[in-house]
């Protein structure tokens, strides 16, 4: 019989948060490529994001790190945004979706302060790295790949659940150490994948 530990992140005081997506941006287009790999055979599904429609302010410029900064604002899944961009590096890009500025976006943050996105610094590699797109299963839209999504965390709980029936698995309490009932494992998990329990950056 195998026993797996589970984190408490309620009793670390920590919220969950998922980064398994992976990224591409097309920079002509302004379309975003994002992959996540989930499933029995692992596949990586797609959603392709329009570009963000930024609100650039008019107020004074700032510096961040030596470089004269403006900011703009914008909507995205759910949140909203405060982005900090500077025309000194005339690249339209940014971290994690944050793209299509006069500029590099060199700090950007939500509302809450949930997320935060700041450049540390520039350097220019000595050799050219060219990324590949891994192969993927390609999704209309993010309503149908959060139905897919869906779908196989139901399958991974119905899996989990039949390896605890058979005593092949054991999910184990942190708080008291002993193994959980299906009916405990059943509270647990669907509460850890709740909407409440996980701050998602992504609320939409």
């Amino acid at each position: 019989m195998s026993s797996r530990g589970v984190w408490d992140y309620e009793k670390a005081g920590q919220i969950r948060s998922e980064f398994q997506k992976q990224y591409y941006k097309d920079l002509e287009t302004n379309e975003v490529l994002v992959l996540r790999p989930f499933g029995r055979d692992k596949l990586a599904y797609s959603v392709l994001d329009t570009s963000i429609e930024w609100a650039i302010l008019d107020q004074e410029v700032e510096e961040f790190m030596g470089y004269k900064v403006q900011a703009a604002t914008a909507n995205y899944a759910g949140r909203s945004y405060t982005a900090w961009f500077t025309t000194e590096i005339p690249i339209p890009d940014g971290p994690h979706v944050f793209h299509g500025l006069p500029g590099l976006i060199v700090d950007v943050y939500d509302t809450d302060k949930h997320f935060r996105f700041q450049l540390e610094g520039v350097e220019k590699p000595e050799e050219e790295t060219i990324w590949k797109i891994p192969e993927y299963k390609s999704i209309e839209n993010v309503k149908e790949y959060n139905r897919l999504y869906a779908n196989d965390r139901k399958q991974a709980e119905v899996n989990t659940v039949e390896r605890i029936r058979s005593g092949k698995t054991e999910i184990l309490n942190n708080s008291t150490g002993e193994a959980m009932t299906v009916e405990e494992y059943l509270i647990w998990n669907r509460k850890r994948n709740s909407r409440e329990h996980i701050n998602e950056m992504e609320l939409d």
